[in-house]
């Protein structure tokens, strides 16, 4: 992928981030960024696969921040995110928002009531200032984690019999069904899943220098489908974020997930911390 296709994908992933969010602030009835709307694009729901034995779990991986200098940039301010919580985040084989209705037309193949859409994950974190909707900044972008492959069904012994696997929440969606097909040979490119990247831990922190002025906010964990399209799974937003120059603006986060499929990705608050004050190693 050449540099002008990644920086297409990354502006793309980021409008459908302002997108949501105000969407979500008209409809708690909140007062709307400065922005317009940006459209979303489309997703194609994948359809069901076979599903391949998991790999054996193996060390998680963690998403590394960069450390900045002590003290801002000249002429710049100090955005300190921290996070609270465990600070986990865990995806599934099939991790969609939303899942499409049964047909209850076809019929259910054994072995084929699992599907695997998840090929991958990313967390980043992102910012509009206030008056130049046109030109977002993406604050962090972590490494792409793949949780899934396609490989012919040869190659993977075949055609596989039932296993059981762990699927993703389901938000308003009816009881599954296949939805899949009838593989024709070997050849037939069927998705592998594998345990071994589909949790990460994020860090205590992260630090990022930006320019005078007042911004919003997003975070979200977004996730790769089949057709190489990415989805929000995890997110969230914080408007009205003032950064002065010389200063410190803590902003409280929470990354958490208890257990099961509940998954929490926050930001809380945003504090303008006094002139020569910082939150320090250990927060304020």
């Amino acid at each position: 992928m050449d540099k002008s296709r990644r920086i297409d994908r990354t502006e793309s992933r980021f409008r459908v981030i302002a997108a949501i969010a105000v969407c979500c602030l008209a409809a708690a009835g909140e007062k709307k960024p400065m922005h317009p709307p940006l459209p979303a694009p489309s997703v194609t729901p994948t359809q069901g696969e076979a599903v391949i034995p998991p790999s054996p779990p193996q060390s998680a991986p963690r998403i590394i921040a960069p450390r900045l200098d002590e003290a801002p940039a000249p002429g710049k301010g100090r955005l300190d995110l921290i996070f609270s919580g465990n600070r986990r985040w865990c995806t599934f084989p099939d991790d969609r928002p939303i899942k499409p209705p049964e047909d209850p037309r076809k019929p259910v193949i054994p072995g084929h009531e699992n599907e695997v859409t998840t090929f991958g994950y990313q967390f980043t974190a992102a910012a509009i200032e206030r008056g130049a909707p046109d030109r977002p900044i993406m604050l962090f972008e972590s490494p792409v984690f793949r949780t899934a492959q396609l490989m012919p069904a040869v190659k993977l012994g075949g055609l596989p019999g039932p296993h059981k696997v762990q699927i993703g929440p389901s938000m308003g969606s009816q009881p599954r069904s296949d939805r899949g097909r009838l593989f024709n040979s070997g050849a037939t490119e069927v998705p592998r899943w594998d345990e071994s990247d589909r949790c990460t831990t994020l860090p205590e922190r992260f630090e990022f220098d930006l320019a005078p002025g007042t911004y919003d906010l997003y975070l979200a964990f977004d996730i790769l489908g089949r057709e190489g399209g990415w989805l929000h799974r995890t997110s969230d937003y914080l408007t009205d974020v003032a950064v002065e120059a010389g200063r410190t603006t803590l902003v409280n986060a929470v990354a958490d997930m208890p257990g099961g499929p509940e998954r929490r990705l926050s930001l809380d608050k945003a504090s303008l911390l006094p002139a020569g004050e910082s939150a320090g190693a250990d927060g304020p």
